[in-house]
């Protein structure tokens, strides 16, 4: 097996573990609470773990990169990799609005779904509230 091959198969496994890993926080991420404190901590330990494989991914793209010679591959691997690296990032940022949506709304309470399809929803939070502008219709006789 060439040193290439050996690469390649360390950074699959690599690839797999840290997309179901991805896949796991972002699900984690629809139920976060940011008022439990054992949330914050665990999301804490999540995203630590998910920076430490986008650095060891960073590293394995890298050596592959130096060992590959031929052009068309190398470009197909820059875009692989990448794609990995934004899957990862992805769930970065999306912690990242979350916890920006919860710190300006900490106390909101939670949305009932069956309510919200309702017509008669208020919202009195500026923040969350839209003015549309008026529409005139002429009445055609």
């Amino acid at each position: 097996m060439e040193a290439i091959d050996k690469v390649r198969a360390k950074r699959k496994a690599v690839r797999s573990t840290s997309t179901k890993f991805g896949n796991k926080v972002k699900s984690f991420l629809e139920n976060f609470d940011s008022q439990n404190e054992t949330n914050q901590e665990q999301l804490f330990e999540y995203l630590l773990n998910l920076d430490a494989k986008l650095i060891e991914l960073q590293a394995l793209n890298n050596e592959v990169e130096d060992l590959l010679l031929d052009e068309e591959l190398f470009e197909a691997e820059i875009e692989g990799s990448l794609e990995y690296e934004d899957n990862i990032n992805e769930v970065k940022y999306i912690y990242k609005i979350k916890s920006k949506i919860n710190k300006k709304h900490p106390s909101q309470p939670a949305v009932n779904s069956k309510c919200a399809n309702e017509s008669n929803v208020r919202t009195d939070n500026p923040a969350l509230s839209l003015n549309l502008p008026k529409l005139r219709i002429p009445n055609f006789s």
